[in-house]
């Protein structure tokens, strides 16, 4: 496990990664270029109201709000879906109507929810399933466990993201550490 203390590595990985989000919403012409309305378009998480938004700045009969169970992270995962982590596991979303089209409740203490490239979720808690610490439960779509990870003496951990070589960049306590 490689490890980098940074005091305010979490905020700024959180602000890249938003950043990142919002511009994979607007679409591309064949020719490359942004459409300028999609450019208007945000789908946001609020952790404070426990809402999922969708605003479209161009086309306000389209915008919707809809509540969510408390819990952290979105992203955008295919199929005009959005995951949405929950205390309890996480929801999917239709983005065009905010819709819940799928959910696993089965794992109450979620921190937070990311969807894996093998297409399986990384669910991710404190001191849960067992384990001391942060600890990392990959799950398939019907929420059989197919791998537990514990990364033992953190209090705190905030996101979780997959890298391209099968590792992960861990947000935790006031540290940032890929595992």
């Amino acid at each position: 496990m490689k490890q980098k203390k940074c005091y305010l590595c979490w905020i700024l990985v959180t602000v890249f990664l938003a950043g990142v989000f919002f511009s994979c919403l607007g679409k591309k012409s064949a020719a490359g270029h942004s459409n300028h309305n999609s450019a208007r378009r945000l789908l946001l998480r609020d952790e404070g109201l426990s809402q999922l938004s969708y605003i479209d700045i161009a086309r306000p009969e389209l915008n919707w709000f809809v509540p969510v169970p408390p819990g952290r992270d979105l992203q955008l995962v295919g199929n005009s879906r959005v995951l949405v982590g929950t205390a309890n596991g996480f929801e999917e979303h239709e983005i065009t109507t905010g819709k819940k089209s799928h959910e696993l409740t089965a794992f109450p203490g979620t921190v937070t929810a990311r969807r894996l490239r093998n297409g399986n979720t990384l669910l991710a808690g404190i001191n849960w399933q067992g384990k001391n610490g942060i600890v990392l439960v990959e799950v398939d779509k019907m929420g059989k466990v197919l791998e537990v990870i514990s990364y033992p003496g953190y209090t705190y951990v905030r996101l979780i993201r997959e890298t391209t070589s099968g590792t992960f960049l861990v947000t935790a306590d006031e540290t940032v550490f890929e595992g």
